[in-house]
């Protein structure tokens, strides 16, 4: 069955060009390239008693460029002001992440 190299859909054999892509068909698919994983230390830079804090912080550090992940967010819509919830960046951020957040 051949396959159309963009969009990736099957079609019948009698089909020879997408009909959406507009592309000749292939015979078949390659597999996609391995992606290398690499390991990233994180620092919490920022303790929130709510998500919405959370998520401004991570919105804020990342308009300055600097990566940020949100932390125990879940666990914050079962257990609403439990607090816990955590703003993390990579260690070589951590720096320039504790600035911006100090100085919003």
């Amino acid at each position: 069955m051949p396959f159309c190299p963009k969009c990736k859909y099957e079609y019948r054999p009698d089909v020879t060009v997408c009909p959406d892509c507009d592309l000749k068909l292939i015979a078949k698919l390659h597999a996609p390239e391995k992606q290398e994983h690499i390991d990233v230390e994180l620092v919490t830079v920022a303790d929130f008693t709510f998500d919405i804090q959370a998520e401004e912080a991570k919105a804020l550090l990342e308009s300055h460029g600097i990566s940020a992940i949100v932390e125990n967010a879940i666990s914050s819509m079962v257990y609403p002001g439990m607090g816990g919830i955590k703003v993390s960046v990579r260690e070589e951020d951590e720096k320039k992440a504790r600035e911006v957040l100090k100085n919003a």
